[in-house]
């Protein structure tokens, strides 16, 4: 039997030899995800003759993606694990806005806030604005906004025309 197959159970099987070109898992913890995504990964380099750089390998965690890496290096050999294209969401798509940025208007050397990132920052403006606005409900309500696709002159605009403090003051 293929070692790349070893092991398997059969939905693990049929996603890994699935002839779709985009496959996605989703199952529990615990379940073999990342042993399915390594699998398929070997599976079209070894029989599909894909090559590593045009492979898109998503993970959640840090930790599936080191794992990932290490079991592909086992699988694949010859250090064709490091021309994947292979990481957390978040550090794939900071790589490519590095690297491609520019072509969508996003400064060389920009910088990514995580949530206490941006939590400090809301609070040095509302400080510096006088605001008296909680600063952990300006986030979330920043976030819904941004969540929503609504605009800053939108909630400028619904602002302006409330009468409560709070919504015209957030709108500023």
């Amino acid at each position: 039997m293929d070692p790349i197959l070893h092991g398997l159970n059969n939905a693990q099987l049929a996603a890994v030899t699935s002839p779709a070109d985009v496959v996605q898992i989703l199952a529990p913890p615990g379940s073999g995800k990342t042993k399915t995504l390594t699998s398929r990964v070997a599976y079209l380099i070894r029989h599909h003759n894909y090559k590593p750089w045009n492979i898109l390998c998503l993970t959640f965690t840090i930790k599936s993606s080191r794992e990932m890496k290490e079991r592909l290096g086992k699988l694949i050999g010859n250090g064709m694990e490091a021309k994947l294209v292979l990481g957390t969401f978040h550090s794939v798509c900071r790589r490519y806005l590095v690297s491609y940025g520019h072509l969508i208007g996003v400064r060389k050397g920009f910088g990514i806030a995580d949530s206490s990132d941006s939590l400090s920052i809301i609070k040095r403006i509302l400080n510096r604005l006088r605001f008296t606005l909680d600063p952990k409900a300006a986030q979330s309500r920043i976030s819904s906004c941004k969540s929503k696709g609504v605009s800053v002159a939108k909630l400028s605009d619904e602002a302006s025309k409330k009468k409560k403090v709070d919504q015209q003051e957030f709108a500023q």
